[in-house]
């Protein structure tokens, strides 16, 4: 990417963030304008979607800590088990909305706090939903929640080192 092209991700970004930030509620815009951004695509290197093989899914890159995907036909069961994990509270990852954009610092223990919150952000009006992650970017760890594409409601979990 040339440093104009970097320049514009970045504007756009932090336009994106300030849309964001202004349909919130006051609870959840006070959560995410209080976190460290960052705009940097590298940050989320430690994302482990999967590759499939025979019909069989696995992490798409080598050496992922305990990676375990599971799938769910509804969104009140993929909410539910999203929501029963267990974070490790002192880890920092980057909160991520359909894996681009602004990225936002969470410790394990606020993302844990605001769970039911963040995760009524992934509605859409259409009635779709947007994607997220929470992910390790010094350590290998994780969580993605993402709606299975070109199904009418079915989701994924995949969460490694955690």
């Amino acid at each position: 990417m040339s440093k104009l092209e970097e320049k514009l991700y970045e504007v756009n970004c932090r336009r994106e963030r300030r849309e964001f930030l202004s349909v919130l509620n006051p609870t959840m815009k006070m959560l995410f304008e209080k976190c460290d951004t960052t705009s940097r695509k590298d940050a989320l290197k430690n994302l482990a979607f999967p590759n499939w093989d025979n019909d069989e899914a696995s992490p798409a890159r080598d050496n992922v800590p305990g990676w375990v995907r599971s799938e769910f036909t509804n969104w009140n069961s993929a909410r539910t088990a999203l929501m029963s994990l267990q974070f490790p509270e002192e880890k920092r990852g980057w909160v991520s909305f359909d894996f681009s954009g602004m990225h936002y610092d969470m410790s394990g223990a606020t993302f844990c706090q605001n769970l039911f919150g963040i995760l009524d952000l992934l509605k859409c009006g259409d009635g779709e939903y947007r994607d997220i992650s929470w992910v390790g970017e010094k350590e290998d760890f994780g969580v993605i929640l993402e709606k299975i594409s070109g199904t009418k409601d079915e989701f994924e979990i995949y969460c490694w080192g955690i």
